[in-house]
């Protein structure tokens, strides 16, 4: 009887508990002695690449994170976060502006064009302006709150596969695996994760995209804004005076990744979205 790898329970606990974090600690302390054959054939059901912790793909900026995701299911190009140096995340409102989604298109695409990559959640609005204007060049990644075979928003359809073709797709979470609100916070996480930085494009206080700029300072990420009207119900301009940095162009973008010191937000932005 062949024996159970340590990447194979780390697969086969993902798949069984559809890739709860939580639910997978659990299981994996529990010490509960598994069966090869059921092993095997759990993860033979998975149709999706898979990357875990454990192999030497995985990127080094997100093993060190507060609870990294122990496995990963992909399709597309890993090279694209194996340097976090060379990776952006942008983020923001599903209901966004043009003036933000424009402006993110463009930034988007003349990063890309120079190597760096894209990533993103996919969502409508500022993470689909994202995604859309680095896949042309190969530079999108795209982080789901869902299984690599579901498409969420069912819009973005073609272009999930456009990013899963060109540049590249990830999910903690297991084929067959539907979105549910808990799943974003989560995902969120390995956006903040896998970046030298975080670009607030546009969000209301309180919303998903302030949480993703916290969890970014505290993994000791720099966090930028674009600047917004004073009446737009925008909290881009609080960071700002807060001490992130204003994000107009990729210029910009590139003049944050060369600052030395950590950003200086980390205190406020958390204070503000834990307290």
């Amino acid at each position: 009887m062949k024996e159970v790898t340590k990447r194979d329970i780390l697969i086969y606990f993902s798949i069984v508990h559809r890739g709860e974090w939580s639910e997978i600690q659990k299981a994996i302390l529990a010490h509960k002695p598994l069966n090869y054959e059921d092993v095997k054939s759990t993860i033979e059901s998975c149709k999706s690449k898979v990357l875990t912790i454990f192999d030497p793909e995985y990127p080094e900026a997100l093993s060190k994170i507060p609870s990294p995701p122990l496995v990963l299911y992909y399709e597309g190009d890993l090279s694209l976060i194996q340097d976090m140096d060379h990776c952006i995340s942008m983020v923001g409102s599903r209901d966004c502006t043009e003036y933000a989604r424009a402006k993110t298109v463009k930034i988007a695409n003349e990063l890309a064009k120079d190597g760096v990559s894209v990533v993103s959640g996919l969502a409508t609005g500022i993470d689909t302006a994202a995604a859309e204007g680095a896949v042309k060049e190969g530079k999108a990644v795209a982080v789901l709150g869902n299984g690599l075979d579901y498409f969420y928003p069912s819009g973005n359809r073609k272009l999930q596969k456009d990013v899963g073709r060109l540049g590249l797709l990830l999910s903690e979470y297991p084929d067959g695996t539907h979105p549910r609100p808990f799943h974003f916070p989560m995902r969120n996480r390995i956006i903040a994760g896998l970046s030298a930085a975080v670009c607030i494009m546009q969000a209301a206080p309180n919303s998903g995209t302030y949480v993703t700029a916290a969890l970014a300072a505290t993994f000791g990420r720099d966090v930028g804004c674009l600047p917004f009207r004073s009446d737009e119900g925008n909290i881009g301009n609080a960071l700002i005076q807060d001490g992130a940095m204003l994000i107009e162009s990729a210029e910009d973008v590139y003049r944050m990744m060369k600052e030395e010191k950590v950003n200086q937000t980390i205190g406020k932005i958390v204070e503000k979205s834990y307290k």
